[in-house]
């Protein structure tokens, strides 16, 4: 940008893509007939929450002996955000356990029974985990 005898430019400016790096170094130059000076600075990108968490797995399947205590950990999901910082946080919450069977760490994905389970009454349980970030 010229202004009469002034003139100002940016070095070394880069495109602002957070995904190729997190910080760009600039220097801005300005030059005057009477003086010239230069200042260096950063431009730091922040991450955008532009990815969704996926499982590790499809399916999970876990085993548990009939009359175990409540509490016991059956399972540990895992999904996992591309993201970075906050944005790359996962919770985890149950969805579709009507029996209220199961119990889930919402930071840490594992899954434990919420109550003794009879053979007799039920041999089998499934529930669905839905993952947020």
């Amino acid at each position: 940008m010229e202004t009469g005898h002034r003139s100002t430019r940016a070095v070394n400016a880069a495109s602002g893509n957070r995904a190729l790096s997190s910080n760009h170094h600039c220097v801005l130059d300005r030059i005057c007939v009477f003086t010239a000076f230069a200042a260096c600075f950063v431009v730091s990108v922040v991450d955008q929450n532009d990815h969704s968490p996926t499982f590790s797995q499809e399916v999970y399947t876990a085993t548990i002996v009939e009359n175990s205590p409540r509490g016991q950990s059956l399972l540990r999901v895992v999904a996992v955000d591309p993201d970075v910082g906050l944005n790359a946080e996962v919770t985890y919450h149950l969805q579709d356990d009507p029996d209220g069977l199961l119990n889930i760490h919402s930071l840490l994905g594992i899954i434990s029974s919420a109550a003794e389970f009879d053979f007799e009454t039920s041999q089998l349980v499934t529930a669905k985990v839905r993952e947020w970030d």
